[in-house]
């Protein structure tokens, strides 16, 4: 799958991406590498301690997937 078209619900749980695209960098505001933790929630990949952050929709596209 094209890293471009890969979205939020795509993941498997565990598996780490970022929210910046890297063809509009600086249109971002969340720079942290995340893991996906759940369907809808995610933290800080650096972080195991960091907050659960829930996912606004699940649609979203994310970028830089590994794991």
């Amino acid at each position: 799958m094209d890293d471009r078209a890969m979205r939020f619900r795509d993941l498997a749980i565990g598996q780490t991406f970022d929210f910046i695209d890297p063809q509009a960098g600086t249109k971002n505001s969340f720079f942290h590498r995340c893991r996906k933790i759940s369907n809808r929630s995610y933290r800080t990949a650096e972080d195991a301690g960091a907050p659960i952050m829930r996912i606004g929709t699940v649609a979203c596209r994310v970028f830089n997937v590994e794991g």
